[in-house]
């Protein structure tokens, strides 16, 4: 008996100071970062006249700050190949929309991912959900992996630990965070050696653009291309938001007659589509731009 109660005595000494820890952890509200979630999935398909087998990976990657503390969580969507002939080296292209603001949920569902959401084409209300969904015959992943890209403040993507979404939200800021990523997925992916492409859409361009320098020039990571969907690199000639812009509003002219024109807004409708987008310009250059 007197054994048994040394032995309660020394393990009631031993777990005390583990217990206090505990309890110390809780009140300063400190607690742990769990590692990173991610949803693994197998999938086959035939894109342009190719069965492609891959693997679908949803989940979450952490970009890390110096001291190696998790700064934010991007979450993406990975399309990799996987039935791969031998001593194939698969590109791999990273992508996302624009916004600033934007997940890469339309470039995803809407254009190059191996699925796609269906909904009308032709600008009719797309209705209520749920929406079916079909594989995807305009995707790019019978010639490259994917990667499609939420940035922090989009979709599941936020910042952690002490760090705020302010903290990546400008334009240095978003695209060091994305390029961050990018180095940490070829390196956890073994992808250094794999060719490395950009596809940005409207502010995603010029993300791409400035992703492309900080790869570049500080983190020696080599792109082999960038692909720019309704580019904004020329902010001159694509917002009417800029102070005294006049540009933006002679240039938009001729879509907004074109678009008019296909709706059936155009009353006497012309004889010739081209003569009459030619118009559209003439009178942009000639009498809009003047009375500007």
């Amino acid at each position: 008996m007197q054994t048994k109660s040394v032995l309660i005595s020394i393990l009631s000494m031993m777990l005390s100071p583990a217990l206090h820890g505990a309890d110390e952890t809780v009140a300063d509200g400190a607690s742990p970062i769990p590692e990173p979630t991610r949803f693994i999935s197998e999938h086959s398909a035939r894109f342009n006249g190719q069965r492609i087998d891959y693997t679908a990976t949803a989940g979450e990657t952490y970009i890390r700050g110096l001291k190696g503390e998790p700064k934010a969580t991007l979450f993406t969507f990975a399309y990799t190949k996987t039935n791969l002939a031998e001593n194939e080296t698969r590109p791999v292209t990273f992508v996302w929309n624009g916004g600033p603001g934007s997940a890469s949920t339309w470039l995803h569902m809407g254009s190059y991912g191996p699925k796609r959401i269906v909904v009308p084409s032709d600008a009719l209300h797309a209705g209520l959900p749920p929406y079916p969904i079909e594989e995807a015959p305009e995707t790019i992943l019978d010639v490259t992996d994917l990667v499609f890209i939420d940035p922090v403040g989009t979709g599941f993507s936020r910042a952690l630990g002490d760090y705020e979404g302010k903290d990546f939200w400008g334009l240095d800021e978003d695209a060091q965070s994305m390029a961050d990523f990018i180095t940490t997925w070829i390196t956890e992916q073994g992808r250094w050696n794999s060719p490395k492409f950009l596809l940005g859409e409207s502010f995603g361009t010029t993300r791409a653009a400035a992703v492309a320098r900080i790869m570049e020039e500080d983190l020696s990571v080599s792109l082999n291309g960038i692909v720019f969907i309704s580019q904004a690199l020329d902010y001159q000639g694509s917002t009417p938001y800029v102070r005294d812009n006049l540009i933006s509003f002679i240039t938009y002219v001729p879509t907004m007659a074109a678009t008019a024109l296909y709706h059936g807004r155009v009353e006497p409708a012309p004889e010739s589509q081209a003569v009459f987008l030619q118009q559209a310009r003439e009178f942009t250059i000639n009498e809009y731009l003047p009375a500007l």
